[in-house]
């Protein structure tokens, strides 16, 4: 999955938020047996059913601050 997909996929559920949560900062997990990603609240531990997820960035304001892969 490349960055560009990524940006997309996380754009689509920001959109699906209510206004008031998007500026939040998320952790953003890529789940491989799902084929999707998955937003966490920034700190908080990841509660998927995909266990063999793991983080692939960090949003703050709706942008991408951090890049993990």
């Amino acid at each position: 999955m490349d960055k560009n997909h990524i940006i997309l996929l996380i754009n689509e559920d920001l959109v699906s938020m209510d206004e008031e949560f998007r500026d939040e900062p998320y952790d953003i997990y890529y789940q491989p047996n799902e084929g999707q990603i998955y937003m966490s609240v920034s700190g908080m531990e990841y509660d998927g059913y995909d266990k063999e997820a793991y983080i692939i960035a960090k949003i703050e304001n709706q942008e991408v601050v951090n890049w993990y892969i």
